[in-house]
Order: C-alpha cells, then sequence, then structure tokens
C-alpha cells in the first residue's frame, strides 16, 4: 500500500467516525427534546385552563355586579356573531312571561337560543304560569362593560351563557331559577334540583358545541358518544360539572363551568319561599362593629330597624337571661299586683314598682282641650280633641 492510499483510508475513517457522531448527537437532542415538547404542551394546557378560570371568575363577578346594580341578570348577546360586528355583545330581549317559541332542532335565530328549564319545584305550583324557559347565548360584555377578549376562553373560543329568562329581566317573581346542573351520574349538584339562575360553560379543548371568537361555530360534533361534555352543548335545560377526564371516549370531559344558584354568592339573598325574609348566604360569620363575629349576625352596638325586626328570643351579650319578644309586646308580662306599674325587665321578669298618685285639687284645662288623665307625681294631662290638627297635643297642668 503505498502513501497516497494509506491518506484515502485515514479520510474515509474519519468521515465515517463524523456520521457516527452526528447521528448519536441526533438521538441525544430527540431524547432531550421529547420531555420539552411534553412539557411545553402540558404547559400551554395549563395556561388555558388558568386563563379560562380567570375569565370565568371575571365574567361571574361582572354579572354580580349587574345584578346588584339592576335588580336582574342580562339577556345573552347573539353567540354567531364577531367583535367587528355593531351588534356583537349588546344583550338581546328577555321576556319575564315567556312568551316567546322554544328553539326547535338546535337552530338558534339570531344567535340565541330558547330551551325549556325545570319545573318541577313544589313552589311554583301555587304561583301558577311561572316562566321556566332559558336564555342561551353570547356573554353581553357591552352591558357588563368588559372587554371582548375577558369573554374568550383560553382555547380561544366564545364563553357560552345561559340564563333563566325571567331572571334577565327586572319583573322576576320568585327567587329560583330553571336551569339543571348535575354530576357524571346524573344527580343534581345545585339545591333545590334545578334552580340555578345562570351558567356559563368553557366547552374545552376540544371546542364541542362552542363558536369561535369571529362568530363561526366549531366542526366538533355535538355527539354523546363521543363524551360527557354533550350535555353541555345539546341544548336542552340540563348541564353538566363534573371532573376532568381527558381520555378519548363516552367519558369524555373537558369543559369548565361556573354557575349560580340560589344563595351561593350574594352575601344576603331573599327567601325563594317567603321574600320578606333574608339571610346571610355566606358559609362564615358576618360582624357588624366586631371583627371576630361567633354568629352568622353579629352586632356589637345599637340596630335600628325600619321596619319589623322578627326574632325568637332576646338574650344579654353572653346569650343568657333570654326571653321571647312578646312579653314585652303586651302579651304577658304583667305586674303580679293590681298596685304595681311596670317599670323595666331584669333577668326575663317584668321590674314592678308601686306608685300613688298624690291628691290634687281643682283642674281646669286650656279652653279647647279635655282632662284625659293623671300623671303618677299628681300632673293632669290634657289634650286637644283628635279632630283638632296641632303638633303640640298634650299639655301638662300642675294643680
Amino acid at each position: 500500500m503505498d502513501q497516497n492510499d494509506t491518506y484515502l483510508s485515514t479520510q474515509q475513517t474519519s468521515s465515517g467516525f463524523s456520521l457516527i457522531e452526528l447521528s448519536i448527537a441526533l438521538i441525544i437532542i430527540g431524547l432531550l427534546m421529547g420531555p420539552f415538547f411534553t412539557y411545553l404542551n402540558l404547559y400551554y394546557k395549563e395556561k388555558a385552563k388558568r386563563e379560562t378560570l380567570e375569565n370565568l371568575n371575571t365574567v361571574s363577578l361582572s354579572l354580580a355586579h349587574y345584578f346588584r346594580d339592576n335588580g336582574h341578570y342580562p339577556c345573552p348577546a347573539p353567540i354567531d356573531l364577531g367583535p367587528s360586528d355593531s351588534a356583537s355583545g349588546i344583550e338581546s330581549e328577555c321576556d319575564a312571561d315567556g312568551k316567546g317559541s322554544v328553539t326547535s332542532n338546535g337552530r338558534c335565530p339570531d344567535g340565541i337560543c330558547t330551551v325549556k328549564g325545570y319545573d318541577g319545584i313544589d313552589q311554583f305550583q301555587s304561583l301558577g304560569d311561572i316562566n321556566q324557559n332559558i336564555k342561551i347565548g353570547a356573554v353581553p360584555f357591552r352591558a357588563l362593560g368588559l372587554p371582548y377578549n375577558k369573554t374568550i376562553d383560553g382555547h380561544g373560543n366564545k364563553i357560552t351563557y345561559a340564563v333563566t329568562e325571567r331572571y334577565g329581566t327586572p319583573d322576576y317573581k320568585i327567587h329560583l331559577g330553571a336551569i339543571s346542573i348535575v354530576d357524571a351520574s346524573g344527580q343534581s349538584i345545585i339545591e333545590p334540583p334545578g334552580s340555578a339562575q345562570f351558567i356559563l360553560i368553557s366547552h374545552g379543548e376540544d371546542g364541542k358545541g362552542s363558536f369561535s371568537q369571529d362568530g363561526q361555530q366549531n366542526a366538533f360534533l355535538c355527539d354523546a358518544r363521543d363524551g360527557q361534555d354533550f350535555e353541555n352543548c345539546n341544548m336542552d335545560g340540563t348541564f353538566l360539572s363534573t371532573g376532568l377526564a381527558t381520555v378519548q371516549g363516552p367519558n369524555y370531559y373537558d369543559d369548565q363551568v361556573f354557575f349560580k344558584m340560589f344563595g351561593n354568592s350574594l352575601l344576603w339573598e331573599e327567601s325563594p319561599y317567603n321574600e320578606t325574609n333574608i339571610y346571610n348566604a355566606t358559609k362564615g360569620n358576618v360582624g357588624i362593629g366586631t371583627d371576630n363575629p361567633k354568629e352568622k349576625l353579629d352586632v356589637s352596638g345599637n340596630i335600628r330597624a325600619l321596619g319589623k325586626l322578627n326574632v325568637d328570643q332576646l338574650c344579654n351579650s353572653e346569650g343568657e337571661d333570654c326571653f321571647q319578644p312578646d312579653l314585652i309586646g303586651g302579651s304577658g308580662m304583667i305586674c303580679e299586683n293590681d298596685a304595681d306599674s311596670m317599670i323595666g325587665i331584669k333577668d326575663a321578669e317584668p321590674v314592678c314598682e308601686t306608685f300613688t298618685i298624690k291628691d290634687v285639687g281643682d283642674i281646669e284645662c286650656p279652653s279647647g282641650q279635655y282632662l284625659r288623665g293623671f300623671t303618677t307625681n299628681g300632673q293632669a294631662l290634657c289634650e286637644l280633641p283628635s279632630w283638632r290638627e296641632t303638633q303640640d297635643t298634650t299639655t301638662y297642668v300642675t294643680p
């Protein structure tokens, strides 16, 4: 072998090692990039989930503020419009009596669906024909004063907004909604069943039943064979809220929902059965004048009521020495001695003292007044007749 052959062999060997090294390098890069892309995919999924929760919470709070300021929720906006359309985000019309037709064949005229809600609550039977329709559409961001992007979920689709129709008017007459919300087993997760006022739905990563930001319905078919989230896009009055299940099949569920049922967000709620009663709807205690409330309503100081104040018992600050309020309402607390007068209450018992009206001389009331009685110290009480209009109706006359 001559010198040239030796050089060529060495060159070929060096070139072969370079290809092997390159192959090894590519394999190493592939092994490193695989977990990286998996991590990146999980990151974007979590980011979408977080953005969705933030926007759902923002819309839910805005609806609560709207209800506080207006006494009702807004009606949904058309869901099939893009952000540049002049009618996008403008609430539609809701009817307190619900005389309009119900959506048929899953077709929603003008981007708003109207479906039948739950009407099996016993209290409805005595109230006659109550509107139990549900309106389904887009979040009315203009009415809520929200930017458009806050009504889009983390997957780039519109958040669906469904509301009990009569709750979209100021003329609703009963504090229970018509929306049913169930778990994966079909059991109601609200009480009473079928009484949710509104629900917000992100249709998840697959977008089943959702509309894009431009108002186009996504092509993913709403089919029960493709997952449990079928319940949130089949245009009826029942919705599903359950845990995420991202394995493809009949149990698949990737939706996120926020809903308002009776008593689950506002601090004070009116009773659905007696609108003259209110109660603290939170899980904790509320304090007025105290930072450490011990009761559902703990007041440290005076209470002023401009109407009736209904209580079962009145007690001291330690919760002791309680008595029924009818004792001071004239129906059960009297002095045993007929000659005594009641001057107060102590330990749930009347405090009585004997008063003697001293002798009085001749009494003469001012002209136009009549004598109606005496005070315990012997003063005469003179009063104008009731048909006379005057601010000062009583005059004390000292004998």
